[in-house]
């Protein structure tokens, strides 16, 4: 099966940009190179990966299962070769984090800053993922490290804790309750709230919290 790297980029980039052309700005080709390179791919695979409409495209089925597995090979391709390249330029490499998006897109930015400065050859790649996936690229060795809630399951993990974190309700302006400094538990029975998804560790915290408490909110 003949599919290339260009071809994995051209699917990621048009399932990320939803048409033709913004993706064919993006990679800098033509449209009918990008068609090319998409129709190639699909013949390849024996089947179609995207929807074509008249203004944009989306994913089929098999596309968007698929997608997953291609930006992780995409991002396995690029580390192999900086690694390697690293190896060349007799550099230090490249430390590999995970870190879940609170916290990446948070002091975890500070701390590299710093990091960068007293090991400027070190290079960096961060992976923005859920706690779930974090632990996944620690384990499987994609990630030399990960940033994460305490983990109930510590087999095969080393934690240590960095600080005690806390969960705050956040509420709009108008909200009956904006003007209160503490709120119990039972106050927030019935009120209509966005949660986490039901998989994230933290939307488990959070409804068991509820639970104890006797607490049904409306999600």
């Amino acid at each position: 099966m003949n599919i290339t790297y260009k071809n994995l980029l051209a699917f990621v980039t048009l399932a990320d940009a939803y048409t033709f052309a913004e993706a064919s700005e993006r990679l800098f080709v033509s449209q009918p190179a990008l068609s090319t390179a998409i129709k190639n791919m699909e013949l390849a695979l024996g089947g179609q990966l995207f929807i074509r409409s008249t203004r944009r495209v989306s994913l089929t089925p098999e596309g968007l299962s698929f997608l997953p597995t291609a930006r992780r090979l995409l991002n396995d391709w690029d580390s192999a070769f900086l690694d390697l390249s690293n190896l060349f330029k007799l550099q230090q490499g490249i430390l590999n984090i995970s870190a879940m998006p609170s916290y990446a897109e948070g002091e975890l930015a500070q701390h590299l800053v710093r990091f960068h400065q007293h090991h400027p050859n070190l290079k960096i790649r961060l992976l923005d993922e859920v706690m779930e996936r974090v632990i996944e690229h620690v384990l499987d060795g994609r990630a030399e490290l990960g940033l994460i809630f305490e983990p109930e399951d510590l087999r095969g993990l080393l934690f240590k804790p960095l600080f005690i974190d806390e969960f705050m309700l956040v509420v709009g302006p108008q909200h009956a309750l904006a003007n209160n400094t503490s709120i119990e538990l039972a106050r927030l029975d019935g009120s209509v709230m966005v949660a986490m998804n039901k998989e994230s560790s933290v939307r488990k915290w959070v409804d068991g919290v509820f639970f104890k408490n006797g607490v049904l909110p409306n999600i």
